[in-house]
């Protein structure tokens, strides 16, 4: 299968990019400059496998054609932006580009590879990767949160809408959990230059938050490229991922407390 995933220049998109190259597919592996691709490539090199760097940036949309060309079978959007602060006292500009990215961009893209299938008249798959952040109200985290939440929900009103009017592809929702890469760091780390102040309780907050998350990320990265993978390789899909398992009970307990409250 020719497949194409956004957001892996590392962490879970670079992971899973590796595994189903070994597998045999032909993966193409987006980032959004040069600067990213050239890292990229070298990357690649040094890890001896075989993947196509190219140049999408969700931002310029003339970018998008790039899936009728490379003739895509199974489009992973897994790109995503961290935007960290406190609601009262964020920069909008910020949160917007957080939007525009987590969720416009990704809409689409998606909408361009449905019509792409469409006019080809061939089978697609898509796995669009949220996070299960969007189910808990997380303080200081409410602009990627919510913009995550804002693509879950597209994509299960998605899947009905695919249901009601059946197309020849899938759609899959991919929500991780606080996986140990880096990016939940970056996320606190962007807290002080996305907010027009930030005083000594927001580093108080950050601090905690830093610790929680050093707790909770599960460092098994390797149980979730698998599950994916399988599920890309699968004629029929599941429609939801949740994973790790230890972070899906206690958000589901969260729900029902919440509700009961």
């Amino acid at each position: 299968m020719n497949i194409l995933i956004t957001g892996a220049t590392s962490g879970l998109g670079y992971l899973l990019a590796c595994s189903l190259s070994r597998k045999g597919h032909l993966v193409y592996v987006a980032s959004r400059n040069e600067k990213e691709s050239t890292y990229l490539d070298l990357k690649i090199r040094k890890d001896k496998v075989i993947l196509f760097p190219i140049v999408l940036d969700l931002l310029k949309h003339d970018d998008f054609k790039q899936i009728e060309e490379l003739d895509i079978d199974v489009l992973v959007l897994h790109a995503g932006v961290g935007v960290g602060g406190k609601i009262e006292a964020l920069n909008m500009d910020k949160m917007r580009e957080a939007y525009e990215v987590n969720l416009f961009s990704n809409l689409e893209l998606l909408q361009v590879f449905m019509k792409f299938c469409k006019k080809k008249q061939k089978k697609g798959k898509v796995f669009v990767t949220s996070s299960m952040l969007s189910h808990v109200p997380f303080p200081y985290l409410a602009s990627y949160g919510s913009s995550k939440a804002g693509l879950s929900y597209c994509i299960k009103t998605l899947q009905r809408e695919l249901a009601l009017e059946p197309k020849n592809i899938s759609v899959t929702l991919v929500e991780p959990g606080a996986y140990h890469t880096g990016f939940n760091q970056f996320l606190l780390e962007s807290l002080e230059k996305n907010q027009v102040e930030v005083s000594g309780f927001d580093q108080e907050i950050k601090h905690l938050l830093s610790m929680l998350f050093i707790m909770m990320e599960s460092f098994s990265l390797t149980s979730f490229v698998k599950k994916v993978e399988k599920e890309i390789e699968k004629e029929k899909p599941h429609k939801h991922i949740q994973m790790p398992l230890r972070q899906v009970i206690p958000i589901k307990i969260y729900q029902i407390l919440e509700v009961l409250t």
